[in-house]
């Protein structure tokens, strides 16, 4: 976005530098949608500034809260002679270019577990008053899909927080890895402030748990008991809270800064699901230039842990709904997206080596070294080569509780490796190799991977 602010000619600067000059009024050009109340609210504190230091400050501020609402291509604001006689005050003038009213994206997603297709329609602006409705549809070969409509909305309430609601309907295929999907269907409500630092989500979902079916005989089915005892349909209401602090240059390529992002969900009020569940990631990159006025290593470091209890009294276990798991490109690199952690015997029936169940409790580490390509094409598109070592874990706190902390290092997952990393519109495109270095006997290992993210994890 272009974003520009101008002043008036010099020959009448002079006046502006008295500490009593003041805002008169704004004029707006280009808004053809967005009513006036969207730039008074943004531009109230430079109607109370006093002093035209004071006043450029504030526009300043003003004009990147206008950037952030995301309505506009460009903004241009300019101080300029106030229509009346006062030599004490100015005018804002506001020109703007508004974005398209509607907006279409499609996109392709693969975590080496499933291939899916996205498609979205946003419609920006379209009242006026700053908000956006997002319609998204996802469908995976596996037989995966999700249907979202959403609408966020700022300047919620005249305070500077970020309104957001969302009807869903999404439905999971995990018959490979552990027997049976899973199709939920609720509604979020949630408020943030602007930069989204901390966020607070109201969730009520209906999940129901659909075990695989006996191909021969229909009426039969092919899970293991422990998947069949959470086939029924449950609720849950939970509140959950978010804080992030995001200092990266760049989320898909990172070469500095860092990020910290926790997260704790508390649920049943008014249900039959109960527990508390917190998360944690921090990340650091570190860049080296060599004498190179570009980065030519980066050094990364990611950490991520994870602990849920459950509080129903009937039942002290936890639900498949809400559990951890981990494994895949972009969570634990040498393993099968769902490869890791407790499973179900397999002479249970289910997968042949036993339905995954997922655990508890959860902690990942890696760190990366990122390089160059030799080829010069390959730097022109932005293609670059990464070393890494990873481990991980999942369990549950049965096994806490009666192993020692020298059983859980033993069972912790590692694995090396290299690959390629290429940057695109769609996320972060990787290929590795891995070779595993401790690894259980029923983990799925998938030393060759490819995926798609959104972002560097």
């Amino acid at each position: 976005m272009k974003c520009d602010i101008s002043f008036v000619p010099i020959t009448y600067r002079s006046t502006l530098a008295d500490r009593d000059m003041r805002v008169n009024q704004v004029r707006l050009h280009g808004n053809h949608r967005t009513r006036p109340e969207v730039f008074e609210y943004e531009l109230e504190n430079a109607f109370q500034a006093h002093g035209i230091n004071e006043i450029v400050k504030e526009i300043a501020l003003s004009t990147k809260k206008l950037a952030n609402l995301e309505i506009f291509d460009t903004i241009d604001i300019k101080l300029d002679k106030s229509n009346i006689e006062d030599p004490y005050q100015v005018d804002v003038v506001i020109s703007v270019e508004e974005k398209d009213w509607k907006e279409f994206d499609f996109g392709v997603k693969t975590d080496a577990y499933d291939d899916s297709l996205e498609a979205s329609c946003a419609l920006i602006n379209p009242l006026g008053t700053s908000e956006k409705f997002d319609f998204k549809s996802t469908y995976a070969w596996s037989g995966s899909h999700v249907e979202s409509i959403s609408l966020k909305k700022p300047q919620f309430m005249g305070y500077p927080l970020y309104f957001s609601t969302t009807v869903f309907n999404d439905l999971q295929n995990y018959e490979k890895t552990s027997s049976y999907s899973e199709n939920r269907r609720g509604s979020h409500i949630a408020v943030s402030d602007p930069a989204e630092r901390h966020k607070l989500i109201f969730k009520c979902d209906r999940r129901d748990i659909l075990p695989k079916r006996n191909r021969n005989l229909s009426t039969a089915f092919h899970s293991s008991p422990s998947v069949l005892a959470e086939a029924e349909p449950s609720v849950k209401t939970s509140v959950e809270y978010h804080f992030q602090m995001d200092s990266r240059d760049n989320p898909i390529i990172p070469s500095s800064g860092g990020l910290l992002r926790f997260s704790t969900e508390a649920a049943g009020l008014l249900a039959d699901v109960r527990f508390l569940k917190s998360q944690v990631e921090a990340q650091k990159h570190i860049s080296y230039s060599l004498g190179s006025p570009k980065s030519v290593l980066n050094l990364s470091f990611l950490s991520r842990f994870g602990a849920m209890k459950s509080l129903n009294l009937q039942s002290p276990m936890s639900r498949i709904s809400d559990r951890f798991f981990i494994g895949g490109p972009m969570s634990l690199r040498g393993f099968h997206h769902r490869g890791v952690g407790p499973r179900a015997s397999p002479r249970d029936g289910g997968v042949r080596s036993g339905d995954s169940l997922g655990g508890d409790i959860f902690y990942t580490a890696a760190a990366h070294l990122g390089f160059p390509m030799p080829n010069p094409w390959h730097s022109l598109l932005g293609l670059r080569g990464q070393l890494f070592a990873n481990l991980g874990n999942v369990t549950n706190w049965r096994n806490v509780k009666e192993g020692s902390l020298r059983n859980l290092v033993n069972d912790t997952r590692v694995a090396i490796g290299m690959g390629v990393v290429l940057p695109s519109s769609v996320g972060r495109m990787e290929a590795s190799y891995c070779w595993i270095l401790n690894a259980l006997r029923h983990d799925h290992i998938s030393r060759g991977q490819f995926g798609i993210g959104v972002t560097f994890s």
